[in-house]
């Protein structure tokens, strides 16, 4: 079992010191979350991990972010970095599919080598379609562009050069130097089958805030053996905050995880 800390929450002015305690404690990772913008106006987005108002209730309220401070989230992460030795930087999650790959695959490489190979890609398919909307990216096609995403990245860190046509990224052929170390895990969080199904052939599978950890359980060992037959080598348990982690790991098929719980 390993223990991280999400910066979720916490004031920005603290994470450098939270960190640097961190890693003297022992602790394995800090992770901080992700967002381009708030939208003032979030509509009826509904907000994961809310509380319903009264049994039964099907609509979500959302809290009003718009006022929250925002940074960009991996560039942070390299100043912490600079910091620290040997804790480990996660994104707890990363909007990826909101971005283009070539800008998500870079920021990561970055970080990995500027923390000479201490990042961690948490990613997730994005829950506030107003944020999507802002930054006119459809955000019913999220999951799609998602999978794409991931399989772009996969190749710009693995292959000397690469070339891709595909429904939302097409690009003649290109090279990405210097290529991430093979300890930079990618993970993805979500319960739904859709998050489940990209653990073999992408990275990672878990489940939203406060989900029973029973719950998370069931579906972990419910997906395992597709997993397996899949290439998945080993598995190993962590804890961010309140929500450990299962973590596998297939590489070049890339690092898998799960969050759970």
């Amino acid at each position: 079992m390993k223990f991280g800390i999400s910066f979720l929450n916490l004031h920005p002015k603290g994470f450098a010191a939270l960190t640097e305690a961190a890693e003297q404690l022992g602790f394995e990772s800090v992770w901080m979350s992700d967002h381009l913008v708030f939208p003032v106006d979030l509509g009826s987005t509904p907000y994961p991990g809310a509380e319903a108002d009264s049994p039964g209730e099907v609509v979500r309220k959302t809290p009003s972010m718009w006022d929250r401070p925002l940074f960009d989230t991996t560039a942070f992460l390299c100043f912490l970095a600079g910091r620290t030795t040997t804790i480990r930087f996660g994104t707890y999650v990363y909007v990826l599919g909101i971005r283009h790959p070539f800008v998500a695959a870079r920021s990561f490489q970055t970080l990995d080598y500027v923390s000479n190979g201490r990042a961690e890609m948490g990613i997730g398919a994005g829950w506030m379609s107003t944020e999507f909307d802002a930054a006119d990216v459809d955000f019913h096609t999220r999951g799609r562009r998602l999978d794409e995403c991931i399989d772009v990245c996969r190749k710009l860190w693995t292959e000397p050069q690469v070339a891709h046509q595909g429904e939302f990224f097409r690009f003649d052929a290109v090279g990405f130097e210097p290529k991430p170390s093979p300890s930079m895990r990618i993970h993805v969080g979500g319960e739904s089958p859709a998050a489940l199904r990209r653990v073999p052939g992408a990275v990672t599978a878990g489940s939203p805030w406060r989900t029973p950890w029973r719950a998370c359980r069931a579906s972990w060992l419910r997906w395992t053996p597709s997993w397996r037959k899949s290439g998945v080598r080993a598995m190993s348990w962590r804890s961010a905050w309140s929500r450990p982690c299962a973590t596998a790991t297939t590489w070049p098929a890339g690092p898998i995880s799960a969050w759970t719980g």
